[in-house]
């Protein structure tokens, strides 16, 4: 189903400042639509970057990113250090 937010007026707190209320709202439709099963689709993601990440490899990406921006990357006359 869809979702949908409705604003409604300030709340009635008085010690704080005025802010809207939002209200979950539900679509009255149903849509179902027809897709592949997982034996023929699969749907997992690949593993995050994060989760592989040793103290070796983020010194080597903190190295080569820090690389670039000293040789490669395009800096501003103005940005740049006197």
């Amino acid at each position: 189903p869809a979702l949908s937010t409705i604003q409604t007026g300030p709340t009635a707190l008085s010690h704080r400042a005025p802010s809207t209320t939002k209200r979950l709202v539900f679509a009255s439709n149903l849509s179902v639509y027809d897709t592949f099963s997982s034996t023929v689709y699969d749907r997992r993601s690949e593993p995050a970057t994060w989760s592989r990440l040793t103290p070796a490899l983020a010194q080597r990406i903190k190295e080569e990113l820090n690389s670039y921006k000293m040789e490669e990357m395009e800096v501003h006359a103005c940005s740049r250090m006197q």
